[in-house]
């Protein structure tokens, strides 16, 4: 039916409201799902039946491990549609209904300069990347689609070094910034 604050498509089974991480409005698809909130069930594509005309080949290589960027399977249109409803969303919420919003301006890929990263320190060196959504299991990124070249190129040497000072089973968050 629609995408939520979350990233998540919203569609309802009979009567109950499901939240399906990795759906896309219009999809048909088979949920597996996973939890169970006060009127929500949350749950996964265990199977796309049917792909809806909002979803796209998402173009990030980690896009099914990663948490970073939960949306990149909404077609390009669907996703800016969706981040102006989050904003007309909160600004009515705080009685701001008369607002005049302008259509979502689009970053191009390979321009974000600043990003958080996560580092874990195992035996066979280290895991630098970002977490799996809702989930502090690192996914190692060794290409990042939206972090600029200059930033991306980093990640190779940083996450060697990482494994040679960083202790196995210790964490730390790494900030990379492209001044």
């Amino acid at each position: 039916e629609s995408v939520g604050a979350r990233g998540d498509c919203i569609g309802r089974i009979g009567d109950r409201r499901v939240a399906v991480e990795g759906a896309a409005p219009g999809d048909r698809v088979r949920v597996r799902v996973t939890a169970e909130r006060a009127d929500t069930l949350v749950g996964t594509v265990a199977e796309l039946l049917e792909a809806g005309p909002l979803r796209r080949a998402p173009p990030c290589p980690h896009f099914d491990a990663c948490g970073g960027c939960a949306t990149q399977h909404l077609a390009e249109h669907a996703y800016a549609d969706w981040k102006r409803g989050l904003l007309l969303t909160a600004l009515s919420r705080n009685g701001l209904d008369g607002v005049a919003v302008e259509p979502t301006v689009q970053v191009a890929p390979a321009t974000r300069r600043r990003a958080r990263l996560s580092a874990l320190g195992t035996a066979r060196g280290a895991v630098l990347g970002f977490s799996e959504r809702a989930s502090r299991r690192l996914v190692d990124v060794a290409v990042c689609l939206i972090l600029t070249p200059r930033l991306e190129a980093l990640l190779p040497g940083m996450c060697a070094f990482l494994g040679d000072v960083l202790p196995s089973g210790a964490r730390m968050d790494v900030d990379l910034l492209d001044i």
